[in-house]
């Protein structure tokens, strides 16, 4: 497995169990049963000829993407070339707003009289609305639902997160329900576009890559792995193997960058440089020394960051000044055809996107000098800087926009640039297995099911081995998953024993022993019986959370 330098910022866990009935493991994992092949000949043909998948989720706070590449796993390639990775694309409603050919979908959605739209559903709703709508359902769109994965509800006072959270109360969604609800749609069209350009089917090898902010939680890992879980069940895109691997956004972006002629004729061994990924919801930075090159080996020489100040913030707050401005005007637009709030998604909020903040420089801005966005049906008010049909937009109103997302960033280089104790930084880049065994005993009554079940756990804390699972100091225990296996082939050979208790009742013990193999970012749990000999039951567990993003 690959393995980072120093500083550590996360420790593999290790199994640990307890006396009772119950094992507890303190790796985090999540539950996954084995998958059975069918035993034909036309299934087995099929496994000849079956690729392996590498897909790659990039949910973003504003946008996601899926990339992709597929290779026979007989002969799987040493190096890919950014160019060999392929997109998923044609998502529904795409066209009306960018080419279709475009990999990126709005991860938003909208709980909207009884449908669940999403994407670039949303939007096209929003600027169809009517005054006949109802304009209240807009406050039950979903955005940001990821910068709450993570939240401790703390800060439940900033109004960064205010609206999704109201948003979430209002349709009786957490954030965890409303990130499944919207993969599955994701993953559902991924399927689709897979089957029908690839030829994907169920005898494919698929390995699921997420790339993660580097400030996530182990908490958010699990939960986010627990989430994929279930979506690559219910769409079927598990294959016949499926894995995931977890790797933090920057060393990901870092990963792709460094492709790039320009950036890589910069850095050389011994350099050292920071990488700051500046998304839509948060912005991370992290340094790095090159080790070795070639081959381009780095590694960390500082503790990652991150913070909640991406460019979504910019259109959040000339979002919310802009409905200040406007909330005496009660038409705009072309009367009753297209309502006030349709305007303002089409003309206002769009327009600055593209025509105002993605080409902000303000050194092309003259100090005073005002910018303007068309939006039909205001008039002129030279008080509120209006004019006729024009929404007039100052240079220091858009630094205000972008105060909160260049402040935090320029806080997050800094703060690399001091553990770095003044060594040079060369650039800055914007953009086999372990087994542990178990000994357990279980008492039946008589004629009572003879099955042998093991609850495995998960806690990122420690774990105190003479307490009970559910006493206070193994509070924030996590249920794996259970492994279980039926004991009726041992009662037929007579393997059990029958023992007599003090009240003179009849009843059979049975001893077994759980075996924990660790194969990669996956566990497998077997239940032996007698300990240590005939395998009786097993499944397999997902632990991909359970190591630091990036690990192989």
């Amino acid at each position: 497995m690959a393995q980072r330098s120093n500083p550590p910022r996360r420790v593999r866990r290790k199994f640990a169990h307890t006396d009772s009935s119950t094992s507890t493991s303190t790796s985090r994992v999540s539950d996954e049963d084995d998958i059975q092949l069918r035993d034909s000949a036309r299934y087995r043909q099929n496994l000849l000829t079956a690729k392996k998948l590498l897909l790659c989720l990039d949910y973003g706070t504003t946008l996601t993407s899926i990339s992709y590449i597929t290779f026979d796993p007989d002969d799987p390639p040493t190096d890919v070339h950014p160019r060999g990775v392929r997109c998923i694309a044609n998502w529904p409603a795409a066209s009306r707003f960018v080419n279709a050919a475009s990999p990126f979908v709005p991860s938003e959605s909208w709980y909207r009289d009884g449908n669940f739209l999403w994407g670039h559903e949303v939007q096209h709703t929003l600027r169809n609305l009517s005054d006949n709508d109802d304009v209240e359902s807009m406050n039950c769109i979903i955005q940001l639902p990821k910068l709450l994965l993570d939240d401790d509800g703390e800060s439940v006072d900033n109004d960064q997160l205010s609206q999704p959270r109201n948003a979430l109360r209002k349709v009786g969604r957490t954030a965890r329900e409303a990130i499944r609800d919207y993969l599955m749609k994701v993953f559902k069209h991924t399927h689709g576009q897979l089957a029908k350009y690839e030829g994907f089917n169920n005898t494919w090898e698929v390995e699921l890559v997420l790339c993660v902010p580097s400030k996530w939680s182990t908490y958010a890992h699990l939960t986010m792995q627990e989430i994929l879980l279930e979506v690559v069940e219910k769409t079927d895109m598990r294959g016949r193997e499926f894995s995931i691997f977890i790797i933090d956004e920057p060393e990901a972006a870092v990963t792709f960058a460094l492709r790039h002629e320009n950036i890589r004729e910069n850095i050389e061994k011994g350099s050292n440089f920071i990488v700051c990924d500046a998304g839509g919801g948060t912005v991370d930075a992290i340094t790095y020394k090159v080790r070795q090159d070639p081959p381009f080996r780095v590694d960390e020489i500082a503790t990652p960051a991150g913070k909640d100040c991406g460019s979504s913030y910019i259109n959040q707050a000339f979002i919310e000044e802009s409905r200040e401005r406007l909330a005496h005007i009660i038409e705009l637009g072309w009367g009753p055809v297209y309502s006030k709030e349709a305007v303002l998604q089409e003309h206002l909020f769009l327009n600055f996107e593209h025509e105002l903040k993605r080409i902000y420089d303000p050194a092309d801005w003259e100090e005073g000098e005002s910018r303007s966005l068309r939006v039909f049906g205001l008039r002129e008010d030279p008080t509120r800087n209006f004019g006729n049909s024009m929404f007039f937009i100052t240079k220091e109103q858009m630094e205000n926009y972008y105060r909160r997302s260049l402040e935090g960033t320029v806080d997050l280089i800094m703060e690399q640039l001091e553990q770095l104790n003044g060594q040079e930084v060369k650039d800055r880049v914007v953009a086999q297995g372990e087994s542990a065994e178990i000994c357990m005993h279980r008492a039946f009554e008589v004629g009572q099911e003879m099955a042998a079940y093991e609850t495995i756990y998960f806690s990122d804390q420690r774990v105190f081995q003479h307490y009970r699972i559910d006493h206070s100091k193994n509070r924030g225990h996590r249920k794996a998953g259970v492994v279980e296996a039926s004991l009726d082939v041992l009662r037929r050979r007579n393997m059990l024993e029958e023992k007599i208790n003090e009240d003179g009742d009849v009843y059979y013990e049975v001893h077994y022993s759980i075996k924990l193999e660790v194969n990669g970012r996956n566990v497998k749990a077997t239940i032996h019986c007698p300990p240590g000999q005939e395998v009786q039951g097993e499944t397999q567990i997902c632990i991909a959370a359970a190591f630091s993003p990036g690990t192989n």
